[in-house]
């Protein structure tokens, strides 16, 4: 029977592979979010240079706004606004294979299922671990972010659930590999989402309950590996932003979110769980009542239930505090919340196989499955159908502009960059707009660039085409139209 449990896994592993990966097999190098270009651009750009920034002279006399919006521009270079451990991790592997970068993402998501059917076996039987192998792997949030294989969320939590898995060995084990092993996930998921230090709340207060069995001298082992594994964070964030502990994100959005926030909410906490829980209902219920029947039934309350129980409120307060968000897959608190939300997933199973009746049962699997395939397919045959829009735009702009052509826009660099160099409009303050886009646009031109505004709707509510127009005129110059719609070349009168 083992091995039989075993092939299953295996099997559907394989297959969930290719399902992940669907996405990258048959769309172009085009994506949705400017968070997946910046993974994508600067994964590259490490495995062929080994560099996580480049420089664009342009930008000095163009205020820095020369690059696509998951860019930033700070002591002369460019680079990621995004965290830099899925980029270092991608981009090394690429070295030896290139063709990972699109689907390193597709196969961590499955050895993180598998890790999880690990850890659930031992938290509680191999049935209930095989049925949340099976859940985790249809679960619509984990199997839509699985398949965008730009973000880095999956990888981390993938690290996360290896981690966890040797964190609840070595409290029964006490054996020196479980403390290490521990210690270097846990640190590269911190590595991949700094944010996934919110897990430390429930690790130290598990360890803390459990201090009195736990071996000192291998605690200062695994505090050193920690420290080695995620020490590659603060490096590169000295080195590329000035600080161990600032991030590009930090610099570009100039934030500092603290753990509470002053203006405490918890009718948003509650408005936006309720949001979350409506993403996958079913799934959710079940959860709960798998969870009743288990307080019912006089079941232990376990390590592991006191760990998810707060590391989830400590993913809500920290994520949810802020203003209600309609929710849908897309969602980024979906993601935001994956790697605590999944550790309830066991109870669903356990719920399922608290019925005695084997049709109610098979119904229920069943309306699980259905639910997820049609939440998840249609979003992501809708992302596909954009990327190919994006990647057609792409084309007909590089058809009618020179290759060193800027072109100057908001919200379509994710089209066509980086097949031209993009300047983000939006980046300029808004304060007396229209003429420092004029003296920009200007100096580049004098220069011998080839300069185009694309006069795309995001744009025209930052500043109108007549004005520009109208500017442009005063001072000599001339939008000429080109083959491409709402796209305008700066040309002399």
């Amino acid at each position: 029977m083992k091995q039989y449990t075993n092939i299953i896994i295996l099997a559907l592993g394989v297959i969930f592979f290719i399902i992940y990966s669907y996405l990258a097999i048959v769309s172009p190098d085009k994506f949705v979010s400017p968070d997946e270009v910046s993974n994508y651009t600067f994964t590259r750009l490490y495995s062929q240079t080994g560099e996580l920034s480049y420089t664009e002279d342009l930008n000095y006399i163009a205020d820095g706004i020369i690059h696509p919006r998951g860019a930033i521009f700070i002591d002369g270079k460019l680079t990621s606004i995004k965290f830099l451990g899925f980029q270092v991790m991608n981009g090394t592997l690429a070295v030896i294979l290139p063709e990972i970068i699109r689907f390193l993402t597709p196969l961590l998501a499955v050895i993180g299922a598998l890790f999880f059917y690990l850890l659930i076996r031992e938290m509680f039987n191999t049935r209930i671990a095989v049925l949340s192998y099976i859940l985790l792997l249809i679960l619509p949030t984990y199997w839509y972010w699985s398949s965008l294989s730009m973000f880095e969320n999956v990888a981390g939590c993938t690290m996360i659930i290896i981690s966890l898995r040797y964190f609840f060995n070595l409290l029964n084990t006490n054996k020196v590999s479980d403390y290490i092993i521990f210690a270097l996930f846990f640190g590269l998921s911190l590595f991949i989402r700094p944010d996934f230090i919110l897990f430390s709340i429930p690790i130290l207060s598990i360890l803390l309950w459990c201090i009195k069995r736990l071996n000192k001298v291998y605690i200062i082992y695994a505090s050193l590996v920690f420290l080695i594994s995620v020490g590659p964070f603060f490096i590169l964030n000295n080195e590329l932003y000035g600080s161990p502990l600032l991030t590009g994100l930090h610099i570009h959005t100039d934030i500092s979110r603290p753990f509470l926030l002053s203006t405490f909410s918890i009718s948003n906490i509650f408005a936006n769980s309720l949001n979350l829980m409506l993403l996958t209902p079913v799934i959710t219920l079940c959860i709960i009542l798998g969870l009743i029947y288990w307080i019912k039934n006089r079941n232990q309350i376990t390590e592991y239930m006191i760990f998810s129980f707060i590391g989830i409120i400590t993913f809500l307060l920290y994520y949810l505090n802020d203003r209600i968000i309609d929710t849908n897959i897309h969602s980024s608190l979906g993601r935001y919340l994956l790697p605590a939300s999944i550790l309830f997933l066991p109870f669903l199973p356990y719920f399922i196989l608290q019925l005695r009746n084997r049709i109610i049962s098979i119904l229920l699997i069943s309306s699980v499955i259905i639910f997820s395939t049609s939440t998840v397919i249609p979003a992501l045959q809708s992302n596909l159908k954009s990327v190919k829009g994006y990647a057609s735009i792409s084309q007909n702009v590089a058809d009618v502009t020179e290759t060193d052509a800027v072109i100057f826009l908001t919200y379509w660099d994710k089209a066509i960059y980086p097949e031209r160099r993009v300047a983000i409009v939006s980046d300029l303050p808004e304060e007396d707009l229209p003429e420092k886009l004029y003296e920009i646009t200007k100096k580049i031109y004098e220069r011998g660039i080839p300069v185009y505004i694309y006069f795309k709707v995001e744009l025209t509510q930052l500043v109108a085409k007549e004005t520009m127009e109208e500017l442009f005129i005063t001072r000599g110059f001339q939008l000429q139209e080109t083959n491409v719609r709402n796209l305008y070349k700066l040309a002399e009168i």
